[in-house]
């Protein structure tokens, strides 16, 4: 989804200049108001885009495969 737009070849090279991240289910990917740095490509998994509010933690969007996110706060289908 995130990469569709791209050929296989532009995909292969624009994974090469990044890193593969395992996450354990519950590890945060980012927090709020932490410096922006990337962009993260959801290879496999689910990931849940969530905010804290006055009554607690709020679910924003829930990611999956050849989803993506950064920390800009875009959630990229």
């Amino acid at each position: 989804m995130l990469l569709d737009g791209l050929t296989g070849e532009d995909q292969k090279q624009l994974r090469s200049m990044g890193a593969v991240r395992r996450l354990l289910a519950g590890e945060q990917v980012f927090s709020e108001g932490d410096p922006a740095y990337g962009l993260f490509s959801i290879m496999s998994g689910k990931v849940e885009v969530s905010k804290t509010t006055a009554e607690g933690r709020a679910v924003i969007a829930t990611l999956g495969d050849g989803g993506g996110l950064s920390q800009s706060g875009n959630h990229l289908g």
